[in-house]
């Protein structure tokens, strides 16, 4: 992936490499009477069709397993969340993100600041599309701290202007990404940490 100045979005896309602004880190930490355990029994199998842009209009569905609060439970927010990276620049639709996505998230947050620019630009973006390889959850603090490690697949990505130029925006590539969350009622994402694999 490559950073543009020019965009909101590329720094955000290059933040899946390097956390834009110090970005969301760390790993749940467990204290000294909780034990980490790990399931991976969600085994989510995305793959963009033939025509990405067409697709990524639609919303991803939401995995039954996001009810669940496990282990399981946080491999399937976390790969929905994901799931909901390209949707949300192709059609601006913040709702399910921002639901998910908690305050203190420095990566939930500029990839939402970079959505609203791009809207308020008008252009449109194209690609990013994510094939989750694999996700395995933690339960780090059972009933309220998990943790999910997933390996990505992105798609490059475009703007697409008012014009209908299509300008690169990102290169894409695969990525592990370590995705923190919490149950509040319902699955925040609290931190993501991302390298290229």
């Amino acid at each position: 992936m490559r950073m543009q100045g020019r965009t909101t979005r590329a720094a955000v896309v290059t933040g899946m490499v390097v956390l834009v602004a110090g970005g969301c880190t760390g790993s749940p930490e467990p204290g000294p009477a909780t034990s980490a355990t790990t399931d991976t029994t969600f085994s989510p199998t995305a793959t963009p069709s033939s025509s990405p842009t067409l697709d990524a209009m639609m919303p991803p569905e939401r995995p039954a397993e996001m009810s669940d609060q496990s282990a399981t439970g946080a491999s399937a927010a976390a790969s929905y969340f994901f799931a909901l990276y390209p949707y949300v620049f192709a059609s601006g639709d913040l709702t399910e993100w921002s639901a998910l996505s908690s305050e203190t998230c420095e990566y939930c947050q500029n990839v939402r600041r970079s959505v609203e620019d791009q809207t308020a630009r008008g252009v449109v973006g194209e690609g990013a599309e994510i094939t989750i390889e694999s996700a395995e959850g933690i339960e780090v603090a059972p009933g309220e701290t998990y943790a999910a490690d997933l390996v990505v697949v992105q798609a490059p990505s475009f703007e697409v202007t008012k014009d209908g130029e299509r300008v690169p925006d990102g290169d894409g590539g695969r990525f592990q990404i370590h995705v923190a969350l919490g149950w509040e009622s319902g699955w925040v994402v609290r931190a993501i940490d991302a390298a290229r694999a």
